[in-house]
């Protein structure tokens, strides 16, 4: 693993989200928002990012909820902008 792969692709898996920077190079894995919230920021978010059919059916994958990969998803998405906000009121 190196910093200079962007994650490109993430798919749902056992209660988590997998980070890929391209098909079948894994990155990273996170269960928890601020876990994969640092490693968005340790690796960066490619020009695009695509989801596998697994973020959809995350019930599938051990969340407890259809849409549970796209919720952690975007908590980790929101720790980052807060995280960037609380800086710049500092």
């Amino acid at each position: 693993m190196t910093k200079l792969n962007k994650i490109r692709f993430i798919s749902a898996f056992e209660g988590g989200i997998e980070l890929f920077s391209d098909p079948g190079i894994k990155i990273g894995y996170a269960k928890e928002p601020t876990k994969l919230a640092e490693l968005i920021k340790v690796f960066g978010l490619g020009d695009d990012v695509y989801t596998s059919s697994s973020m959809d059916f995350a019930d599938e994958e051990g969340f407890t909820t259809q849409n549970g990969a796209h919720v952690l998803w975007e908590k980790a998405i929101n720790v980052i902008l807060n995280t960037e906000l609380s800086k710049k009121v500092a």
